[in-house]
């Protein structure tokens, strides 16, 4: 598994919610378990901050101007 410190840098991603799916464009940064970066999708800009760790496991909240979103899960490499 290639590690997540060397993948830091620009990521595309998309979210789903109900029925609904997003895109969204990150610029994030992994080092010493820790993740954080800043992004845009279509509800606006936001802040990245959160932890992963050796097994794969990543947990961050993507904090918007109004709210906050919980994201847990595990890294796999394609």
């Amino acid at each position: 598994m290639r590690e997540l410190e060397t993948l830091s840098g620009s990521w595309l991603g998309f979210w789903i919610q109900h029925r609904s799916r997003g895109h969204m464009e990150m610029a994030l940064g992994f080092s010493k378990g820790r993740v954080a970066g800043s992004g845009m999708d279509r509800v606006g800009p936001f802040l990245i901050a959160g932890d992963f760790d050796s097994t794969g496991e990543v947990s961050f909240c993507k904090s918007y101007a109004t709210h906050k979103v919980h994201y847990g899960g595990f890294w796999t490499a394609p």
